[in-house]
């Protein structure tokens, strides 16, 4: 098993056919439900600045000139907001649509997983253990629910192809490498978290590089690809400057690293001191793994995870975000896959017992709440886009008059994709004829859950996320 984790693998492969069959059948058994939801906040943001936008797609290249981020008007993305005006004129609002290439795509990422395990010098259990984790577990379903993550999930994607590419030799390869990437940084803010990733790749396997005459040509790659970031990072800063909306308050929050670990490691819901049991049992197996190179950079890419969050934007609620540790599931999982893997092909009696109890509780664990919890929350808050998108269909040449009510504002921007066919008045005008209020009917989802689902509203109850010092839902 010569130059493991440098472009060889260590033994032939499963049929990758059969894989991503596998893969494509444990995403669907996961998220079979979800073609039920419609969208919600944030979606109608993006659907109405589509339907409404006249100008040139090019203008958004230059950022000074204008935002990419359609929620919060400000960033450098423009391949976010062109990747959803691409998918409008075919899919339209037919929400299942896009709920199917985001499965697809999810799927991808999870057969690229499984790639770069194998490249990793990784057995194909483990790596595609680690790629079964990816695809059911329940800390990814608020990116994988959302059509407003679908870029993430795309951008994801280049990310990880890239990362395939530069594990592989030749230099048509790392050409291929720095021309994903500089796709992926001119469609996400977070792409620069890759260059972390290169770099521990790099240093974990300074020595097989160097002694297979590759590490020249990674270098040049990783060059490339900072570069890349480098000028992405710059239009962003341009572009904040002449649109400085989204800008944290200098603050610090020495809390994001610990909730990054506890909740990547345990998305379920129990105390803290659990997860951060969790979270200790995790290094211990670790530990006992840290000759294996693949260990060491898995540990590595998880850890640089939760220290670009906390660099980039530790004073905002972001760290906490669910969507947010998409990538550093990928590394974690992979870890699990590896470890557990290990244990079910060489371990004895006991511990192969062990291990395969872990693995299925791991699988069978995750979808279960992933079909029956992550899922039908998402049901619960798509009902008010689908209602108030059924009631602006109805037939009728005027405008019809609703009353807010729950979790309804009068300035609520998602509200502006109806302004066309309803009108929004506020409770003091409700007594005025023709006007009736939106009935949300979504009592039954919330026995489903717990009774304060509505407070939970972007955050599953389950996320640690510091207190807030002024109620607010964003911390």
């Amino acid at each position: 098993m010569q130059n493991q984790g440098v472009g060889r693998k260590a033994e032939q492969d499963l049929s990758e056919g059969w894989v991503f069959a596998l893969l494509a059948a444990s995403v669907l058994a996961a998220y079979f439900g979800a073609f039920r939801n419609y969208f919600i906040n944030d979606d109608f943001l993006h659907l109405d600045f589509i339907q409404s936008f006249r100008g040139s797609y090019l203008e958004f290249f230059l950022p000074h000139l204008r935002p990419s981020d359609v929620v919060t008007g400000a960033r450098y993305e423009p391949l976010h907001v062109i990747f959803y005006a691409l998918l409008y004129p075919v899919f339209g609002m037919f929400f299942p649509a896009y709920q199917a290439l985001h499965l697809v795509l999810h799927t991808l990422n999870a057969w690229l997983i499984f790639r770069i395990g194998r490249h990793l010098g990784i057995q194909s259990s483990g790596a595609l253990l680690g790629a079964l984790f990816f695809c059911v577990y329940r800390l990814n379903s608020q990116a994988v629910l959302w059509y407003s993550s679908l870029f993430c999930t795309a951008a994801a994607g280049l990310m990880l192809g890239a990362f395939l590419a530069l594990m592989r030799p030749g230099f048509r390869h790392q050409a291929v490498s720095a021309g994903l990437f500089f796709a992926a940084s001119l469609m996400s803010l977070r792409a620069p978290q890759y260059l972390l990733l290169a770099a521990a790749w790099l240093w974990i396997y300074r020595k097989p590089l160097t002694d297979g005459g590759l590490l020249k040509e990674k270098f040049a790659a990783g060059l490339a690809a900072a570069a890349a970031a480098g000028l992405s990072g710059a239009a962003n800063v341009i572009s904040w400057r002449h649109f400085p909306n989204d800008l944290p308050p200098p603050e610090i929050d020495l809390f994001a690293i610990p909730a990054f670990l506890m909740n990547l490691v345990f998305p379920y819901e129990a105390p803290w001191f659990l997860k951060a049991a969790a979270v200790a049992l995790t290094a211990a197996l670790a530990a006992f793994r840290w000759k294996d190179a693949a260990v060491r950079f898995l540990v590595c890419a998880a850890l640089l995870n939760s220290v670009f969050w906390f660099l980039l934007i530790s004073c905002s609620h972001l760290p906490y975000a669910p969507r947010y540790l998409y990538l550093g599931s990928v590394f974690y999982c992979l870890l699990m896959g590896h470890i557990l893997g290990s244990a079910l092909r060489g371990g004895r009696g006991l511990q192969r017992i062990l291990a395969g109890l872990l693995a299925a509780g791991f699988l069978l664990g995750n979808m279960v709440l992933t079909v029956r919890q992550d899922t039908v929350w998402f049901r619960y808050l798509s009902v008010r886009g689908e209602k108030l998108t059924a009631l602006a269909a109805e037939p009728g040449a005027e405008r019809k008059r609703l009353k807010l009510e729950g979790d309804f504002f009068e300035d609520d921007p998602n509200l502006n994709f109806f302004r066309g066919r309803l009108e929004f008045v506020s409770p003091e005008q409700a007594d005025q004829a023709g006007v009736f209020a939106v009935d949300l009917e979504r009592e039954k989802y919330q026995r489903i859950l717990r009774r304060d689902i509505g407070k939970d509203y972007w955050f599953q109850p389950w996320f640690i996320k510091r207190p807030c010092r002024d109620d607010s839902p964003w911390c």
